[in-house]
């Protein structure tokens, strides 16, 4: 009978501050080791017969046994947590006692054979040596055995030596034994034992075998085809049973005479299982520090260059390195899928939309400003939830590439192996729930605090008949006060309680989410396990809503559904946000929350190393890893933003948003300077090539798609070129694309009003549409690019080729965009059997035409592919990753202080430093041709703003000056970054003006400080409105030409050209000076 003990999760660890105090205080001890000491713990440990010995005390079974806390803190006490799953062969409590008096006694020995140094290490081998039972199977063999044998600690003494009835024993077998039964012994000791194994088996294979050569090779395959075939199925339901690897997450090895005829492979190779990031750490050898580590402001530069190793590993793999960009990061994985999942989904759902309130006679303005898109949104989801509840074609329509997606992303969180995700089937009516923070407090307010946990309890004993009255209503209870708290409804992972059958999971979250006790959580698994007669062994229940059932109170009738957002856009973008981030952390090894809450244990305890030094870095750390961790699943960044629906914090997004479309209806100007990161990619030449298609990059077919095929492509698969398209008016996003929930006031429904006004800054401005055809074009010249080295175009260097066939110089390129040589290779072969090309008509070698992406057959090539292009998109029209921003910039004072200036302080790392990595022509040829661009701009904007002024030719000639031009060209390129605005800040301390007064196109100052925009704001409300009220009541004064233009700048749109011209010329005619003459 197999006795299950409660999942082993809840006992503390012995940290390693706490085992370094114990080795100082042990060094005091190892001078009184003896020889006798260390022979006896030797033999006790590497000798088979003395576990043998002790094996043969048998123990009674008892059903009524089961872990609980007290006893597993007991049974657990002074032994690392590492050790701790010698409790899962226990069957009773006495049994649990001696294999605790076992794995303490263990401990005591290795600490002992430690002391003895390298004389220990001589008696360990010995003991190995002289094994009784080493030397009688590898006799009784001739020396032939099955050397490696892949065990685990749960295996159990028949399964260790099922090498003799196959005629395989070797030291790699007495070493599985001693693992199977000594618990601190690791996996990896097989593999030590079997080198000596090898050549003890061979000396006697040699002394006692005829044609031993032969013998020893058909046995071995004999005997290593067998014992694998064993091992690898204990293996596989270990792993099942464990929660480790699910059937089909375990790839079995081929256990042929191919696999055997290698004597140093492992029956399974730790590769072929899905790994975590926290093996990967422990793997890793010391991680060197970041580039320019010390003047590094952005959070992975930072963390690159920490005194934490644990810290440098992790930086790698969860945000982006603007300067030097390694593999593929959760970062940049997050960003792509999501930016290609949203593109998809707005190319069928704005268009359903704009057809829907069209057929209903919904006018434009009502389009955009009134509450009909939420109107559609809700007929969508309950279209979705509840198919054919609608006929209309559009409504079906949306609702159709709705659940596609949402299958789409099951299916890569199963593939990706996130946490919860494994056992959910594919439901195409499946709608996640998007609990509404605010109207659970709405609710409670209006009907009292016990209404809401009432509703949501009646709602689940109605959808799950075998849930307890009592059950139901801690849940109810704990639902509320959890969401209620955060007051931003429920997130993804949290929603996983209703869709997942996985026990441990479901218990595990609804623990740490604070729903239930560990008692109640519990007793709510054994409920959900019960099965009636006549159901499925294997078929689990779920906990599940009633999303229909209503309650009447104070007149009023609400159902579940009143809790819910029903929008089924709103939810689409929360719900994509948070999958995303979750996929991407899965695909880099972090499945779940609460790895990485291990990964940042581990930096506390490398931190507590290190005394207090080591212990403020990691509270550095940490907070950085948890800011991007909380950012790349799409939530608020707890550790800098307590309450995101907070008065303060939304009143703080509507100010941002204000400023946006005052100041920001020029902002196109400097889009153009990112062109000459793009030319630098592949030269004028590049430019030349896609200069035919641009039309058809920007045009779309009635489908939504766009109708040049390459394009089409980057945006399906890298998501390329959508800002326009996914920052739709309703989009609840804030500075840094975090979803947020609103309470619907007024100051939500004056954000929701201010959004389609930002829609027109962003079009208006020339910033959307620039900004996606400069993307579109980087995207295309990358792919051709890549076109070229997939046909041999690019010239190679043939004294610098390496194994690849790839220069060094363009391989050190493409490794940057995570293309190493041997991927670079998989993709260019895709691309040369799998793309369409044409003879290039006036360059040498092929055009791409067609990129085909979902005809490769290479999957991991492809995703590659349309990762380097993403990535070498937003490095060249710069994006701003989670990674490259600085930590205090995700604050909601740090984004009042930089906002209009997160670019400039982003390219300081991601164009300034990047380029001077770099150190190549590409790199200083960017550096030019943005500021050239850069200048060319500044010169359109100047003769755009000059128009209708009567000192147009006096204005032209002061800010035209090869002096002024010069100055704008550097500032407004790329890689000047912060450098103009730390010039401009300094020189009133000399007592001069500001050098580039001129440069910004928001008209802002360039100082860090009289540069914010809120700042400006505030001071121009203070001199315009004290000008007005001045002149209205003292005669001596009168409203200026400088008060006027104050009074100006708060307008929507003021800066806009024509807008600006126009107004300009109304306040000409006013005095120079407040003061009457």
């Amino acid at each position: 009978m197999e006795l299950k003990a409660n999942k082993i999760k809840l006992a503390r660890p012995i940290n390693l501050l706490e085992e370094q105090e114990a080795e100082l205080a042990y060094e005091k001890e190892r001078e009184k080791i003896t020889l006798s000491d260390a022979t006896s713990a030797a033999f006790a440990e590497d000798n088979a017969m003395s576990w043998i010995y002790n094996q043969f005390e048998d123990h009674e079974p008892d059903e009524n046994f089961l872990l609980n806390d007290e006893s597993y803190d007991e049974f657990t006490k002074d032994i690392p947590l590492e050790y701790h799953d010698f409790l899962e062969d226990a069957v009773s409590k006495p049994h649990a006692e001696k294999l605790r008096e076992r794995v303490l006694q263990s401990l005591e020995n290795e600490k002992t054979l430690a002391g003895y140094g390298w004389s220990g290490f001589g008696l360990r081998l010995a003991a190995a040596t002289i094994d009784p039972a080493a030397i009688a199977a590898t006799v009784l063999t001739e020396g032939v055995a099955a050397p490696f044998i892949w065990g685990s600690k749960a295996t159990r003494l028949a399964r260790a030596f099922r090498g003799l009835a196959t005629g395989g024993v070797s030291s790699a077998a007495i070493e599985s034994y001693l693992v199977s039964q000594n618990p601190i012994k690791d996996p990896y000791d097989i593999l030590y034992a079997a080198g000596g194994g090898m050549l003890l088996g061979g000396a006697i294979g040699g002394a006692f075998g005829k044609n031993s050569d032969k013998a020893f090779d058909t046995a071995l395959k004999k005997g290593m085809k067998d014992v694998e075939e064993a091992q690898v199925a204990d293996l596989k339901q270990s792993m099942i049973n464990k929660n480790i690897a699910t059937a089909d997450e375990f790839i079995t090895p081929d256990t042929g005479v191919g696999a055997a005829e290698n004597p140093m492979s492992r029956p399974i190779q730790i590769g072929e299982l899905k790994r975590g990031a926290e093996a990967d750490i422990l793997e890793s050898s010391d991680i060197p520090m970041g580039d320019f580590g010390s003047i590094r402001i952005d959070m992975v530069g930072q963390l690159k260059s920490s005194e934490l190793g644990t810290s440098r590993k992790m930086a790698q793999f969860y945000g982006e390195d603007a300067v030097s960009p390694g593999e593929s990061t959760a970062d940049l994985i997050k960003t792509t899928l999501t930016r290609s999942l949203t593109a998809r989904y707005y190319n069928a759902y704005e268009d359903s939309y704009t057809n829907w309130a069209k057929s209903n006679n919904i006018g434009y303005l009502k389009r955009k400003w009134g509450s009909k898109r939420s109107e559609f949104g809700r007929q969508v989801a309950d279209e979705i939830e509840f198919p054919g509840s609608s006929t209309n074609p559009n409504i079906v329509n949306a609702a159709q590439r709705q659940r596609v997606i949402f299958k789409e992303i099951l299916q890569k969180a199963k593939e990706s192996g996130v946490k919860g995700f494994d056992d959910i089937p594919e439901d195409l009516t499946y709608f996640s729930h998007l609990w509404d923070g605010y109207k659970f407090t709405e609710m409670r307010n209006k009907y009292g605090k016990d209404f809401v946990p009432s509703l949501l309890s009646q709602s689940l004993v109605r959808a799950n008949p075998q849930l307890t009255q009592e059950l139901a209503d801690a849940i109810g209870k704990g639902m509320a006060k959890n969401i209620d708290a955060r007051n931003i409804g429920m997130d993804a992972g949290m929603a996983r309680i209703f869709s997942t059958s996985n026990r441990e999971f479901l218990k595990d979250v609804l623990i740490e989410e604070d729903i239930l006790t560990k008692l109640e959580a519990d007793n709510l698994i054994k409920l959900l396990d019960f099965k009636p007669e006549g159901v499925p062994s294997r078929a689990k229940s779920r906990l599940k809503f009633d999303v229909n059932y209503a309650m009447s109170t104070r007149g009023d009738t609400v159902s579940v559904k009143d809790l819910m957002n029903r929008d089924a856009e709103q939810v689409f973008n929360s719900y994509v946000s948070q999958m995303t981030g979750r996929i991407a952390f899965a695909q880099k090894g972090v499945f779940s929350d609460a790895d990485h809450l291990r990964l940042i244990d581990r930096i506390k305890e490398e931190g507590g190393q290190l005394g207090k030094k080591g212990e403020d870095a990691a509270k550095r750390d940490i907070r950085k890893f948890n800011v991007m961790y909380d950012m790349i699943l799409g939530r608020p960044p707890k550790d800098m933003i307590q309450d995101p629906t907070s008065n303060a914090n939304r009143a703080a997004r509507l100010l941002m948003d204000y400023n946006f479309i005052r100041v920001m209806n020029q902002v196109g100007f400097a889009q153009v300077a990112e062109l000459g990161n793009a030319i630098s990619v592949d030269g004028i030449r590049g430019l030349i090539r896609v200069i035919p298609e641009l039309k058809s990059m920007i045009k779309r077919t009635s489908n939504g798609e766009l109708q040049d095929p390459v394009a089409r492509d980057m945006e399906a698969f890298g998501g390329i070129g959508v800002d326009r398209r996914i920052h739709q008016a309703m989009n609840r996003y804030d500075a840094h694309d975090i979803y947020v929930q609103g309470r619907g006031d007024f100051i939500d429904k004056a954000g929701l009003a201010i959004q389609p006004l930002k829609r027109i800054t962003a079009d208006m401005s020339g910033m959307a549409p620039i900004t996606a055809g400069l993307e579109r074009a980087a995207g295309r010249i990358a792919v051709q690019s890549l076109t070229d080295l997939a046909f041999g175009i690019k010239r190679i260097n043939f004294k610098k080729l390496g194994k690849s066939g790839i220069d060094q110089d363009i391989a050190k390129r493409m490794e940057s965009f995570g293309l190493k040589p041997e991927m670079a290779q998989r993709v260019f072969d895709q691309i040369r059997s799998k793309a369409v090309t044409s003879p290039s008509t006036f360059f040498k070698g092929r055009k791409i035409k067609r990129t085909n992406l979902d005809a490769w057959d290479d999957i991991e090539a492809r995703d590659a592919f349309t990762l380097a292009v993403s990535r070498w998109t937003r490095q060249s029209i710069q994006q701003n990753d989670v990674g490259n921003l600085n930590v205090h910039m995700t604050s909601t004072m740090g984004k009042i202080i930089s906002q209009f200036r997160t670019f400039m302080l982003v390219s300081y790392s991601k164009q300034f430093l990047h380029n001077i990595k770099r150190n190549d022509f590409a790199a200083y040829s960017a550096m030019m041709y943005s500021s050239f661009f850069a200048g060319l701009s500044y010169v359109a904007q100047t003769h755009a703003n000059s128009l209708l002024r009567d000192d147009k030719q006096e204005f032209l000639d002061e800010r035209l000056s090869p002096l002024e031009i010069g100055k704008a060209a550097f500032q407004r390129s790329s890689w000047a970054s912060l450098f103009p605005a730390l010039i401009d800040t300094g020189m009133p301390f000399f007592g001069e003006d500001p050098m580039f007064s001129y440069g910004r196109t928001t008209g802002l100052a360039t100082g860090f400080l009289s540069g914010i925009p809120s700042v400006q704001l505030i001071d121009t409300a203070y001199k315009g409105v004290q000008g007005v009220s001045r002149a209205l009541l003292n005669d001596e004064y009168q409203v200026s030409q400088a008060q006027g233009r104050a009074l100006k700048s708060l307008v929507p749109f003021q800066n806009a050209v024509g807008i600006k011209n126009v107004m300009n010329k109304m306040f000409e005619d006013l005095p120079e000076s407040a003061k009457v003459d």
